[in-house]
């Protein structure tokens, strides 16, 4: 291009451009980036077009001007008066406004200028910077149309440079974010120190309502206490019962010395027993102590202590628990008493009696059982009960009568001494309960038969010796249990039991399971059974043919009907046959034996 060209290029544009190498600053001083006028002017009235002239923004000092172009719709430059990048002003014009700043910004000018050139009303908007140098810059730009015959021509572009006040925002909200987390951080902590508070009160609260409650229960205890500093000797603390005990008030008795007190019980463990508890450090186990308390009125009572000696922290106490125990010194008494009562008739019982535990062990006996079967003292306790017997169908027949009945009444047997000399004898037993109600063993009484009644002598006379013979094998016809039963037992087996327990009581049992099999055995033994034993609800509706076939078979045998019903309705319709007993279930066996022993 020639000189010529470029004096007729400038020639041609509508706006002045000014000299080649005059540079503006980037910002001036004193801008206020929201105003719509430049500083000092006013903006146009609505209706009055804007001035073409070209646009200098000035800051009032003089000193620094704002960049300022006029811009086609489509962008294109048509005056600067600033360099940008490595172009001179000069070479800026005739560029797109596009060129100068970021892509991401290029839809924002765009509509910018549209807005400004179809409704000539100024414009705002903000660019991340101007491609003047690598630095980065924000620019606050204003669009302010350029109206010439009431039409938009042109658009002039102000930027001012808000670098350095975008860049104090941007710290400012950083410190406000800091600020801010800051402060959720030291709320959060105050809500947290402000739950730890309300959790250490409700502890508090807790622990005193615990105390009070704790204290409460102490003060109404029968028992009185005592905590005592086994150094010092001193009383630490006291319950009421304690202060009760002593006839004071308790602060009266808190810090006195143990000796002060005159009490006549311990509370504090005796020189070697604590001598003791110091070499071998054992202080879980109580030690329980007794005494005397004298009251006020010269009344006394037996007193009980447990006493123990306890670390908290670097302190050691011992803690006394003082108890009233003349009721159980009564009852010690009282059992002694009952204990020599009955070791008294014990020894002085004419028939032999030996105490078992569960699995036959001999535990104790007396003095006729010793003379009896001929053993030692010594060798009868621990001795196995079992080799007392010459049978061992007699043993069974204990153990059955004795699980079923729970107790053995008379049961014949036949038992050995230590020479090995058996003799007949009258066996009877019953359980011996512990405090809690279970088993722990027998009580056996041995009635010899045949044997001369020991004569008894006075406790002051004495000692005689009596001479006694081993009794005659055979048993008087008397004594014997004889007979035999049918058990109509049906199938539901209600009278199973009862079945072991005749044959336990020495019966013999024939048992069937319907009223068919039982009239067979007694149209086939005839009047050899002594008594027939039918269930009245296993047998049903046909009870009266079936007495009536048992009469036709056995006329003299006596018959017990057992039945879940009314007895009188099953008495009433079977009265003619001769029914001897009718009875309701559940039906013990001692009494079904007693009612077959009176047939």
């Amino acid at each position: 291009m020639t000189d010529q060209d470029s004096q007729d290029m400038r020639a041609s544009r509508p706006f002045s451009v000014r000299p080649m190498g005059e540079r503006f600053p980037a910002l001036g001083d004193g801008y206020q980036p929201l105003g719509d006028a430049p500083e000092g002017g006013e903006p146009p009235a609505e209706g009055q077009p804007a001035s073409t002239a070209p646009v200098e923004a000035a800051a009032p000092n003089g000193h620094s001007r704002d960049p300022v172009f006029i811009l086609r719709e489509t962008g294109e430059i048509l005056f600067a008066n600033c360099s940008l990048g490595d172009r001179t002003e000069d070479e800026v014009i005739g560029t797109n406004i596009l060129d100068w700043v970021p892509a991401d910004q290029h839809d924002g000018i765009v509509k910018v200028l549209e807005l400004a050139f179809e409704t000539g009303e100024t414009q705002r908007l903000e660019l991340s910077g101007l491609q003047r140098n690598t630095d980065v810059a924000w620019y606050d730009c204003r669009v302010t149309p350029n109206v010439r015959d009431q039409k938009v021509v042109s658009a002039t572009l102000v930027a001012h440079d808000i670098t350095q006040y975008r860049q104090t925002l941007e710290r400012l909200e950083v410190s406000q974010r800091e600020l801010e987390q800051t402060l959720e951080e030291r709320t959060a902590d105050l809500a947290r120190a402000n739950a730890a508070m309300a959790d250490e009160d409700r502890t508090r609260d807790e622990w005193a309502g615990e105390w009070a409650r704790f204290r409460a229960l102490m003060d109404q205890a029968g028992e009185a206490i005592f905590v005592t500093d086994p150094r010092t000797e001193r009383v630490i603390d006291v319950n009421e019962t304690a202060a009760r005990w002593l006839g004071r008030m308790p602060n009266d008795v808190i810090g006195a010395r143990l000796h002060e007190l005159h009490l006549e019980f311990p509370v504090q463990p005796p020189v070697e027993v604590e001598l003791e508890w110091t070499e071998t450090r054992d202080t879980r186990r109580p030690l329980v102590l007794r005494g005397t308390h004298r009251r006020v009125d010269g009344t006394s009572f037996p007193v009980e202590v447990a006493v123990a000696r306890h670390t908290l922290g670097a302190e050691q106490f011992v803690l006394a628990v003082a108890r009233d125990m003349k009721g159980r010194v009564d009852a010690e008494v009282r059992l002694q008493e009952s204990e020599q009562r009955f070791r008294g008739l014990f020894e002085q019982c004419w028939d032999a009696i030996y105490l078992t535990a569960r699995n036959g062990e001999v535990e104790d006996i007396n003095s006729a059982a010793i003379e009896l079967f001929g053993y030692t003292r010594e060798e009868f306790v621990g001795l196995d009960a079992r080799q007392l017997f010459a049978r061992s169908m007699d043993i069974k027949r204990f153990q059955v009568q004795m699980k079923t009945l729970g107790a053995v009444g008379d049961l014949e047997v036949e038992l050995l001494g230590k020479d090995g000399v058996s003799f007949e004898a009258l066996l009877s037993a019953t359980w011996r309960p512990t405090v809690d109600g279970t088993i722990q063993g027998y009580q056996v009484i041995v009635r010899p038969v045949g044997l001369p009644v020991m004569t008894a002598t006075a406790s002051n006379a004495p000692e005689q010796k009596t001479e006694r013979t081993r009794p005659s094998p055979a048993l008087s016809a008397e004594s014997k249990l004889s007979g035999t039963v049918v058990i109509a037992k049906g199938s539901a087996g209600d009278l199973a039991d009862a079945a072991d327990a005749l044959f336990a009581a020495g019966m013999r049992v024939l048992t069937a399971d319907t009223q068919e099999a039982a009239i067979e055995l007694l149209h086939m033994h005839g009047e050899s059974i002594d008594a027939a034993v039918f269930d009245a609800d296993q047998v049903g509706g046909g009870l009266r043919e079936a007495l009536e076939e048992a009469r036709r078979y056995a006329p003299d045998t006596g018959i017990i009907v057992v039945t879940e019903d009314e007895p009188v309705e099953i008495a009433e319709s079977v009265a003619d046959l001769g029914i001897q007993t009718i009875l309701r279930k559940p039906i013990h066996p001692l009494a079904l034996i007693q009612k077959i022993r009176e047939l």
